[in-house]
């Protein structure tokens, strides 16, 4: 499949158990002096709620036809749904460039300006691209300029069109009626601009030069109004298709931007649900080498303390558009990293790789394929963390019998997953505990409570009522601590190491005392004894069992260059 047909990501969907028999007290989140509320309970958790959302970026997961390139055959799809912009190679955008009655106004089209003193053509405002440089494009076909908030090759499709309106309703039921579970819907905030395309005013930001997207104050362009309503109506249509069978079709949203209060109005109201959740990029851009406890513990209560009460936490550590948690956090964090994303409340996502560690590949110029960088100007390329998976130590990783796409990391002689498979104590087998982990009913709705001993420690307890408790301790420093845990939980029952990362001493099993001492970058997940180890055996992260969901993109709306 071509490259611009794909989107980067494709997910597995790991379903854990059946727990209606448990608990079913809706339970709260303490953090510090504030409390937010999960407002769950055990028999009204859905498939997505208590699900790890696996994205494997199919170019880079698996090759079965040794052609060098990573496919998807075999797995069910779960659509990248882009409707923010086509390709300016669709029939769509071809025939409204020459005024086809039918599709002139599926675009946003405007006249030019011309300058009184040079009588030069200019476009119709000072609206920027995110990639930079101007959001305008003259078509000599049409004789107008034409909106595209990212790449000229993907120019921005009219919603205020109803016909396009329309368009896409069709094209969510064709993919529903062809058994797709849900949509992540990409470059959400940008789906409606200004109608009276109005100029933006300058940002002021001392760091962005002319032309540069952060240069203006994307109030006219980003977020507007339209796109809350316009998400609700694609929920709504989703809800009522799910009614036919009583199986919830999920709708997430990615939004980007950075702005907490605006993104949660994705999530809609009571009375107007919108996206189920949108994507929490806040572990990925805020957590960086150094941050110390308090930076991790106001992170995680930002963004719970923003979401709706009754709507639902996510969290990520990275995607096919950002470094590696190994090589952008260092490999001794990615076992602590993984222990956020699988135990706090709410749904995980993991990027392919994650679970065994790999990190970013150094790329040179002759091998970069990223499209953004080689014809939008993009500085920075994403092709070092969308390199090929790596199996095992033979040619090639495993991923292909042919030369792959893009180079394989050479470190895959010792870091790949069959070697992990094997070994006493790997990523690997830490990450299939905490899945595991995410069976037990005090994962799923118990309260949260964070501490910080000190200024390295971060500490916080998962606890059920009549259920085992979950204490999870990284040592974020660069020296060992001595944890007194007597300060932080009472000792009604013995705690014994559940799991722990791949260079603790700490031995699988064995009661903790009231003191622990933590290495630097070690962390460790203790549990009550009631909960029987052996449930985290049987757990196989790569079996055939799994769901396999891939992200993919729309034929009908392809985009050259996400």
């Amino acid at each position: 499949m071509a490259m611009w047909l794909v989107v980067a990501v494709v997910s597995a969907l790991v379903f854990i158990g059946d727990l209606s028999e448990a608990d079913n007290n809706i339970t709260t989140v303490h953090i510090n002096d504030k409390t937010v509320y999960i407002n769950q309970t055990l028999d009204n958790l859905d498939w997505w709620q208590t699900a790890v959302i696996y994205q494997i970026y199919p170019r880079s997961f698996k090759d079965s036809d040794g052609d060098g390139i990573g496919d998807i055959k075999g797995m069910k799809l779960l659509l990248d749904f882009v409707p923010n912009h086509s390709s300016d190679r669709h029939e769509w955008f071809e025939k409204s460039s020459v005024k086809d009655d039918t599709y002139k106004d599926y675009y946003i089209w405007a006249d030019g300006r011309i300058n009184e003193t040079t009588y030069e053509r200019l476009p119709p405002n000072n609206w920027l691209s995110a990639f930079g440089g101007p959001a305008w494009t003259w078509s000599e076909d049409r004789g107008q300029y034409y909106f595209h908030s990212y790449s000229s090759r993907q120019p921005d499709l009219n919603y205020r069109n109803l016909d396009v309106d329309k368009e896409m309703m069709d094209v969510l039921k064709f993919w529903l009626d062809r058994g797709i579970d849900g949509f992540r819907v990409d470059a959400v905030h940008h789906l409606y601009e200004d109608k009276e395309l109005r100029y933006e005013m300058r940002s002021n930001d001392p760091n962005a030069r002319p032309g540069d997207y952060d240069s203006l104050v994307h109030n006219l362009t980003v977020d507007r109004p339209e796109n809350y309503d316009l998400v609700a109506r694609w929920r709504q249509y989703l809800d009522e298709y799910s009614k036919k069978d009583g199986k919830t079709r999920l709708l997430f949203v990615e939004d980007g931007r950075g702005n907490t209060n605006e993104t949660m109005r994705y999530y809609g109201t009571m009375d107007k649900p919108a996206a189920h959740f949108p994507f929490n990029f806040d572990l990925i851009k805020k957590i960086e080498p150094g941050s110390n406890a308090e930076i991790v513990s106001s992170t995680i209560l930002d963004w719970m303390s923003h979401v709706p009460r009754g709507n639902w936490y996510n969290w990520a550590a990275s995607t096919h558009d950002t470094s590696r948690v190994a090589s952008r956090l260092g490999s001794h964090m990615v076992d602590a990293i993984n222990m956020l994303i699988m135990l706090l409340p709410g749904t995980a996502f993991t990027y392919n790789g994650e679970e065994i560690g790999m990190q970013d590949t150094a790329i040179g110029w002759n091998q970069t394929v990223d499209p953004l960088v080689l014809t939008a100007g993009r500085r920075r390329s994403r092709d070092p963390e969308r390199t090929p998976f790596q199996w095992d130590d033979t040619q090639y990783a495993g991923f292909s019998t042919n030369k792959t796409w893009l180079p394989v990391n050479s470190n895959y002689k010792f870091l790949n997953l069959k070697t992990q498979m094997k070994a006493s104590k790997s990523h690997y087998l830490i990450y299939k505990r905490l899945v595991a982990a995410r069976k037990h009913p005090t994962i799923q709705i118990g309260s949260l409570t964070i501490h910080i001993p000190h200024a390295d420690i971060f500490f916080f307890a998962r606890e059920l009522h009549g259920s085992d408790v979950f204490i999870v301790i990284m040592n974020l420093g660069n020296v060992t601590k001595i944890v007194d845990l007597g300060q932080y939980y009472s000792a009604k029952r013995d705690l014994s190491v559940y799991v722990s990362s791949v260079y603790s001493s700490s031995e699988l099993n064995k009661v903790i005392g009231q003191k622990i001492l933590l290495f630097s970058k070690e962390a460790i997940v203790l549990s009550s004894n009631e909960f029987k180890q052996q449930n985290a055996a049987t757990f196989n992260i790569v079996s055939p069992a799994l769901l396999l969901l891939a992200f993919v993109l729309s034929a009908l709306i392809n985009s050259t260059f996400r």
